[in-house]
């Protein structure tokens, strides 16, 4: 389950992303902070830590993790899929 969306949104993405081509038109439909956090977690690297107390930044902020945990939950399941 995704750590900030609710469940039905990452079945959403589990049953759109299955190709490198649809990633790549799922990523286009979001910002570029839901981009980068989806790419730190595709190169394995942790979350960016976030130290801002502005609202606009924290908002920027949560797009982020939205994509880092969306694509942690896509790599989870088409591991347990594969396996």
């Amino acid at each position: 389950m995704h750590i900030l969306n609710n469940k039905a949104k990452g079945a959403d993405i589990m049953d759109t992303v299955t190709t490198k081509a649809q990633r790549d038109t799922l990523l286009r439909t979001k910002n570029r902070f839901y981009q980068c956090g989806w790419l730190d977690a595709e190169r394995g690297e942790p979350a960016q830590a976030s130290t801002s107390t502005d609202l606009q930044t924290e908002f920027y902020y949560h797009d982020y993790l939205l994509g880092y945990a969306d694509a942690c939950e896509l790599s989870y399941w088409q591991e347990e899929v594969m396996a």
